[in-house]
């Protein structure tokens, strides 16, 4: 096999409260995968895994559903990408979160200074309440923005919204 890199793998285990989650609430087993990729060339890939697992808060049990995000960066350290998805969480009875999924591609113009696009989709929320029942289904999030170097202009535009939206026996469609 051939060298291109050198690869890390990190744990949060050496936290002491972290260490205390996983050992009484999880059972030992650490859910979190944390693995970063340096290749020669100075680009560097990292990856964050979250198995799935269920914990138990107040009497209530709380599932965790697995998520995976992907960055990557230059050598230079201004050119970041961004794709990841979690399948949500849960609380029986009580509410849910459903699928989020997130894409960035973000260039460094300067310190302070980024352009590029985000774009973000949760596929539902919903909270179990017997006066007043909420959800939320197909949120999206959208930013772009562009620097004209040559006019010395910035440019930017955020756009939002959601299938429907429930708040007791109120709801709005193409929110």
């Amino acid at each position: 096999q051939e060298l291109t890199g050198v690869v890390a793998e990190t744990s949060l285990t050496k936290n002491p409260q972290y260490h205390e989650f996983v050992k009484s609430k999880l059972a030992g087993k650490d859910p979190l995968h944390i693995v970063t990729r340096y290749s020669l060339t100075g680009d560097m890939a990292g990856t964050l895994t979250l198995d799935a697992f269920s914990v138990d808060v107040e009497g209530q049990t709380l599932q965790v559903k697995p998520a995976r995000f992907t960055s990557t960066v230059d050598k230079d350290l201004k050119h970041f990408v961004y794709d990841g998805s979690w399948e949500g969480l849960a609380v029986k009875d009580l509410g849910s979160l459903d699928a989020v999924s997130m894409k960035a591609d973000m260039a460094m113009e300067s310190v302070f200074l980024w352009t590029g696009s985000v774009s973000m989709v949760a596929k539902g929320c919903r909270v179990e309440d017997a006066n007043e029942p909420f959800s939320l289904a197909n949120l999206k999030i959208n930013y772009v923005s562009e620097h004209d170097k040559a006019k010395n202009k910035l440019s930017g535009k955020v756009e939002y919204g959601a299938d429907s939206l429930s708040v007791g026996d109120k709801k709005v469609d193409n929110a």
